[in-house]
This record gives structure tokens, C-alpha cells and sequence, in this order.
């Protein structure tokens, strides 16, 4: 304004304006191009920032759903060690067959019942022994083992080379809280010829217990022998 007064005198307020602005123009394009540079600078790191926070985020979901696996892993062998778990097995002492029920889990197991595919009594010849209704137990303690009698008359199993049974378990059975568990799996039991017990007649045990005393008087005779050697 000082130099407007000195060169032209009074300066009419529009010039002015116009002179201003004319100065300042540039210097405000200046600005807003490093501002525009300023900004796209910072975008960038904010990208850069948000990428990195995207990265570690997923490697975080990528541990949380590990861990969780691991949890649930320990969940489920929990819930198996603590879990009833009711097995059968045929068994035979070279006499009789028994099929043996046992609940080996660590938890009492309810209402339980197994079926034999096929069923056991198709390998015996008595029909007084029930063992399927024995098996069938509404309470099992933890190591409680049933034991049922399926045939006393293995020696009368008929087969082409050796006594054999072969069936399929089927078992259902309850836990305290009412979570059902079936099994299902094949058992077998081959019984060799040479150890199955033939039933003696009562004429041969008598002739057996003679044996065996005619020896027993065999030994008396010759500790008395030895005995009166020895005096003499």
C-alpha cells in the first residue's frame, strides 16, 4: 500500500485485491500441491499400517483356532478317559463258553444291552442257560465284569478242522447324564482240539483214582523200605 501511495497515489480498494490475490494465488496452488503429496504420503503409511495390522490379525485368528483345536482335542480325550466303555468277549476254560461283559470306562454305564450277530446260542447245545438275559445289566460300575455261561458241551461243537465261533457284538449302553454310546465289532474265539477237556466216563475216573493209589502205595512201600534199610 506504502509503495501503491508512493508510485500512483491512492490505490482504489479493488486493485489491491486484485494485486493480493495475485501474489498470494501462487503460493496457495504451492501449498495445496504439497499438500496433496503431504496427504497421499500418509494414506500410504495408514495402508501399509492397516496391512500389517490385517496380517498379524489373521496370524492371531490362525493361533486362536489352533489353540481352540488343542482345547477341544483335550476335551474329547477327557471326555474319553471319563466316559463308561462297555466291551464283550467269548472265552471258554476247554469246558464251557462264556461270553464276558465288562465296563472298562472309568464311569458307571446304564441300560445296557448287547446282541450277538449271529447269536451265541446257535454255537451251544444246552438251552437251559440264558446268558443273554444275564449280560443285560440296567447298572455297571466302573470294572464290573458279568460273566454268562453260553454251552457247558464244547465237545460237542462240530466242525470241519477245529471248533470255532465267529459273531458280531452289537452294545448300547447310557452314562449318568443320559449320553448314549454304541459299539460295534466282531470277537471271535477258535478252539484248538487239544485243548478241549473230553467228559470221562465214571467207570474211567475210577480207574484213574486206582491208578493213582496203587502208585501212592508204590512210594509208601519204598519210603519203608529205605526206612528199615536204614535201622538195620
Amino acid at each position: 500500500m506504502v509503495w501503491f501511495e508512493i508510485q500512483s497515489g491512492p490505490v482504489k480498494p479493488s486493485v489491491l485485491g486484485d494485486y493480493l490475490a495475485g501474489m498470494v494465488s501462487p503460493l496457495a496452488f504451492i501449498w495445496f500441491v504439497i499438500a496433496y503429496f503431504q496427504q497421499g504420503e500418509e494414506l500410504k503409511r495408514n495402508t501399509e499400517a492397516l496391512s500389517t495390522q490385517r496380517e498379524e490379525m489373521e496370524h492371531q485368528a490362525q493361533l486362536l483356532q489352533a489353540q481352540a483345536g488343542a482345547l477341544q482335542n483335550a476335551a474329547d480325550a477327557l471326555i474319553e478317559h471319563t466316559r463308561p466303555y462297555v466291551v464283550a468277549n467269548v472265552v471258554t476254560d476247554g469246558i464251557s463258553i462264556y461270553a464276558i461283559l465288562k465296563n472298562s470306562g472309568n464311569r458307571s454305564a446304564l441300560n445296557v444291552d448287547i446282541e450277538f450277530d449271529p447269536p451265541l446260542s446257535k454255537f451251544g447245545k444246552d438251552s437251559t442257560f440264558d446268558h443273554q438275559n444275564v449280560l443285560e445289566q440296567s447298572f455297571m460300575p466302573p470294572g464290573r465284569e458279568v460273566r454268562a455261561m453260553v454251552t457247558s458241551t464244547v465237545y460237542r461243537l462240530q466242525a470241519a478242522d477245529e471248533p470255532s465261533i465267529y459273531t458280531t457284538a452289537s452294545i448300547s449302553y447310557e452314562d449318568e447324564e443320559g449320553e448314549t454310546y454304541e459299539e460295534e465289532y466282531p470277537i471271535g474265539l477258535i478252539l484248538s482240539r487239544n485243548q478241549i477237556m473230553q467228559p470221562k466216563s465214571v467207570s474211567r475216573l475210577l480207574d484213574d483214582m486206582a491208578d493213582s493209589l496203587e502208585d501212592t502205595n508204590d512210594e509208601i512201600e519204598k519210603l519203608r523200605k529205605l526206612v528199615s534199610d536204614g535201622r538195620g
